[in-house]
């Protein structure tokens, strides 16, 4: 088990090189700089009345966050390691395919999650400060979206992670944007009336094009019902992928040239 969260904390560190950190960084600037504006400028006047939904702003803003840095620190996952034999020299010791492929999954999420922070929750706070009004702070509620937007981050991971088995270089995430984008636009747009007819059409979009954690936390912040069925979907899609992903990374061959 020691062995597995230094692996976890190995796979972290080299997740945040220079460029990583330097773009993070810069980004996390201009995000605190714009919302730290208006109060700057007094564009807003102070209103003590007034009371920002903290997590209703958060839903917004995690919802692209949350791609983003998935796309950020999961392009070439398992082609770029199996490149440069960093997986072939990791497995000659005692760890298996699985700990190996699970300590991926949990040190990109980590890294999702400080993004979230730092351009999601930082942001809010600073403009909230700044214009003088006070966050409309429901712990349960924000514990709650929090919570579904992290295992939408172990998704969007597990799907980046299974594409990175067969596709060479960083095409896994341009694939992963591709499917997000048909998610977005087609299947929950255009073709989303005429399939969700059917059980197979329901089961391609929920399923195979899955956004179910993103709709329970639209539903636990909007309605405050707790969202059986999204979940449901939900995990079911992150089973699936999972399942694949396992499959995949157990048959790949690590032992390819790094020419």
């Amino acid at each position: 088990m020691r062995l597995f969260y230094k692996l976890i904390m190995i796979d972290f560190l080299r997740q945040w090189n220079f460029t990583k950190v330097s773009i993070l960084l810069v980004l996390t600037v201009i995000a605190g700089f714009l919302s730290a504006l208006p109060g700057i400028m007094g564009w807003v006047a102070e209103i003590p009345a007034l009371y920002m939904p903290l997590t209703d702003y958060l839903l917004q803003i995690w919802k692209i966050i949350v791609p983003f840095s998935v796309l950020f620190f999961s392009s070439g996952i398992i082609a770029g390691d199996i490149k440069n034999h960093w997986i072939r020299s990791i497995l000659i010791h005692r760890i298996t395919r699985q700990d190996l492929l699970l300590s991926k999954i949990i040190a990109t999420l980590v890294s999702v999650i400080i993004t979230m922070m730092l351009l999601g929750a930082l942001p809010v706070i600073v403009f909230a400060t700044g214009i003088g009004v006070k966050l409309d702070f429901n712990i349960l509620n924000f514990v709650q979206v929090l919570m579904y937007f992290i295992f939408e981050a172990i998704l969007f991971i597990t799907i980046a992670t299974w594409l990175s088995c067969f596709l060479n270089g960083f095409m896994n995430i341009f694939v992963l944007a591709f499917w997000m984008f048909l998610d977005n636009i087609l299947m929950k747009g255009v073709l989303s009336l005429w399939m969700s007819n059917s059980f197979a059409g329901s089961v391609i979009i929920d399923v195979f094009f899955p956004s179910g954690f993103s709709e329970a936390a639209i539903v636990a912040s909007t309605s405050g019902i707790f969202p059986y069925e999204s979940l449901l979907w939900g995990f079911a899609s992150l089973s699936f992928f999972l399942g694949i992903a396992i499959f995949s990374f157990s048959k790949i061959n690590i032992d390819k040239s790094s020419d």
